[in-house]
């Protein structure tokens, strides 16, 4: 009965993983989403849903990982790594266990409650490939933003520091107040107020003191 249990789980295991992951990079070159990165000194400040399609809050784009559909895994395409660090960064709609794996099989993934994930490693090859799934059950599409930011080159970063001083923002920090919003604030008394309230409260109290008076005496 092991024996056979265990043959099942063997024929199993390779249908269990084509339900999770894809092939990254595709046999079809026109499958990969060639990620084009925007200088950070140009990036978007203002909030964006991830249903706006085009937008591109931080420099994050958006992709989705399309429930039990293992084909169509977005796999992500970045050129000119060599010799540098990788900054890896998403965040999940709704907030979900998303994982990313590269061409050398490391996988990492989300924590399911936040649905962010930060990383910043170095870079193995010139182009790189990464692949995005979930691999926990979600039954339903996940949408995500994702950036990826190459750092500088050893010439200009010699101690290797460039992940140490990454500002870790991402399009969620950008959801605040309008600036119209109406806020009310605690009404605070003025001066003149405060001195005409004073002597009728005075007067209140005297007047019940004395009435209190009237009525011990009857």
């Amino acid at each position: 009965m092991y024996k056979s249990f265990l043959a099942l789980l063997l024929n199993c295991a390779p249908l269990y993983f084509t339900l999770v992951c894809g092939k990254c990079p595709p046999d079809d070159p026109s499958q990969v989403i060639e990620y084009v990165a925007i200088p950070e000194d140009q990036y978007d400040r203002n909030f964006s849903s991830i249903s706006d399609i085009g937008k591109r809050p931080l420099g994050f784009d958006r992709a989705v990982w399309y429930y039990n559909n293992p084909d169509e895994n977005p796999c992500v395409k970045i050129t000119g790594a060599s010799q540098r660090r990788i900054e890896i960064m998403f965040e999940t709609h709704p907030s979900s266990r998303l994982c990313v794996k590269d061409q050398d099989s490391q996988t990492q993934c989300s924590d399911a409650g936040t649905g962010s994930f930060y990383d910043c490693r170095k870079s193995t090859q010139d182009t790189l490939y990464f692949e995005f799934f979930c691999n926990q059950g979600e039954e339903y599409d996940v949408r995500f933003w994702y950036r990826l930011v190459l750092g500088d080159l050893p010439a200009d970063d010699p101690e290797d520091m460039w992940c140490e001083d990454r500002d870790q923002e991402s399009p969620a920090n950008l959801l605040r107040l309008e600036p119209d919003f109406p806020i009310q604030d605690a009404t605070t008394p003025s001066p003149d107020t405060a001195l005409t309230l004073c002597p009728t409260s005075l007067l209140v109290f005297a007047l019940s003191g004395l009435a209190c008076l009237a009525l011990v005496r009857l």
